[in-house]
């Protein structure tokens, strides 16, 4: 095979053998690619609805967001610098992926947080508990006891006077509420893509952050933690699948997440609030909300003994296969499988059979 250059080897590796696919003999990992061509990009709120409904059949979604890091962000007079807000929210299942412009859209819509409200989404540290303060509730009943004595006094012509006696109780119940609120000591709790979101657009009412004013509006079990749910289920160490394309590699045997896909010195230098961003970060971008569906997949829907109560079955997914190809590239990669070539040795399997039978 002819020698082929690549100006950026780690970033262009995996996109060369997108290439040429002939690069990817004798591998035994591929990228994950997410289909472009099946991910609608949103940059208007007339569009918001349309791309919303292609997932009213799905029970799970896989959830990812993109901002611009601290150190991309103009410095300021006093402080430090500080992350930019949420530019991208990407949404996947199976067969669609959304990609939601916050910047061209100027925030979060409503129709976007009930839609958020409504689904069940995964993701490595998504914000999975909601950072409310702790409350603590004291109801104290006090039951009083009244008890008055009315003197009746009936007459009678000509003279005849009665006075029974009557004894009236009443039994009010008075009861006082007693709340003591402190602030939640664990600064993680909360954190995350949905905490994020919350926090950098307050008007949209997700209270998913630290200081909300209101209950927030995901219900518990309706936000999953892929983390320490894969950590429980496939039985090895939080270290182990503390991060997505670590997660991700255990749950999808034989993919891989090109995490320098977008920039080859990483995610962190990418400039998420420019526009128009280029493929390669558009692909990255869906990419991440793919993989959080497909881990979530495989996590939700495998052997029931391995998995909560509270989560067993929740997918909605029978499917044996966890992770399909999306894209028709990786297609080959398990057909040159040396298994269907060794067919004529399994053939000999069958000669021996006979042998013994001669005995």
């Amino acid at each position: 095979m002819p020698t082929r250059y690549f100006d950026a080897p780690v970033r262009d590796g995996p996109g060369g053998a997108r290439r040429y696919p002939t690069l990817l003999d004798g591998t035994s990992c591929i990228e994950h690619l997410f289909p472009l061509d099946k991910t609608t990009i949103v940059i208007t709120l007339a569009a918001l609805p349309g791309a919303l409904a292609l997932f009213d059949a799905s029970e799970v979604l896989g959830l990812d967001t993109e901002w611009r890091s601290a150190m991309l962000q103009p410095k300021p007079g006093k402080g430090k610098r500080q992350p930019g807000k949420a530019a991208l929210l990407q949404l996947c299942d199976d067969s669609h992926g959304v990609i939601v412009d916050l910047v061209a859209l100027g925030g979060l819509p409503p129709a976007l947080v009930s839609f958020l409200a409504s689904k069940r989404l995964a993701g490595v540290n998504i914000g999975a508990k909601v950072c409310l303060a702790l409350t603590l509730t004291l109801t104290l009943t006090l039951t009083l006891t009244l008890t008055l004595t009315l003197t009746l006094t009936l007459t009678l012509t000509p003279t005849l006077t009665l006075t029974p006696p009557l004894t009236l109780t009443l039994t009010p119940t008075l009861t006082l509420t007693l709340t003591l609120t402190k602030p939640n000591p664990d600064p993680k709790v909360g954190a995350g893509d949905l905490g994020k979101l919350s926090k950098d657009f307050p008007e949209a009412g997700l209270n998913h952050h630290h200081g909300a004013p209101g209950p927030s509006v995901f219900v518990a079990g309706m936000v999953i933690e892929l983390a320490p749910l894969g950590a429980e289920v496939l039985r090895v160490s939080k270290a182990a699948v503390g991060s997505l394309a670590l997660l991700f590699a255990r749950c999808c045997k034989g993919r891989v997440l090109n995490k320098l896909l977008a920039n080859e010195k990483g995610v962190q230098h990418v400039d998420w609030q420019r526009r128009p961003l280029v493929q390669n970060e558009l692909q990255y971008a869906i990419n991440d909300a793919s993989a959080s569906f497909l881990s979530a997949r495989r996590l939700l829907d495998g052997p029931p003994a391995l998995i909560p109560n509270s989560l067993a079955g929740s997918s909605g997914n029978t499917n044996p296969s966890p992770c399909p190809s999306p894209n028709p590239s990786p297609s080959p990669s398990p057909s040159p499988s040396p298994s269907p070539s060794p067919n004529p040795s399994p053939s000999p399997s069958p000669s021996p059979s006979p042998s013994p039978s001669p005995n």
